[in-house]
């Protein structure tokens, strides 16, 4: 590998990694407030989807640039072994908020869609307003 290259790898770890923590803190925030206003089964699923929704962006952004290095057929494979393992990753809040009466199964939803809201606020919100900025 050349140094621009692991440079850039640096840095796309670097971004998934504040990225991550900005969509988790904001949960872990948003939770604290509800269970303030005593709205304890939302605030813990919102905490239990959105750790699965940072667990699955983990493990797609591990597995994605190992699929570069395979023949085409391989690559498919192993792309869809992944898909189903982080399918079968983001059902299980879900399955857990149903099951508990402690676990609000609408807010676990909603957790998790929190890192790809929060790709989706910075880089379509504040990429349109801050151009120059170097995003996260």
């Amino acid at each position: 590998m050349t140094d621009d290259s692991q440079q850039d790898i640096t840095g796309l770890r670097q971004f998934q990694r504040q990225l991550a923590r900005k969509a988790f803190g904001a949960c872990v925030v948003v939770a604290v407030l509800l269970f303030a206003v005593g709205y304890k089964p939302a605030a813990r699923g919102l905490l239990l989807g959105s750790l699965f929704s940072v667990f699955n962006f983990v493990i797609m952004a591990h597995v994605l640039p190992r699929q570069l290095g395979y023949a085409r057929r391989k690559a498919t494979a192993f792309a869809f072994g992944s898909v189903l393992v982080r399918f079968g990753l983001l059902a299980l809040p879900l399955i857990i908020a149903f099951k508990f009466d402690s676990f609000n199964w609408i807010t676990a939803a909603v957790g998790l869609f929190a890192v790809p809201l929060a790709i989706l606020i910075d880089q379509v919100i504040l990429q349109r307003f801050y151009p120059n900025r170097v995003h996260p």
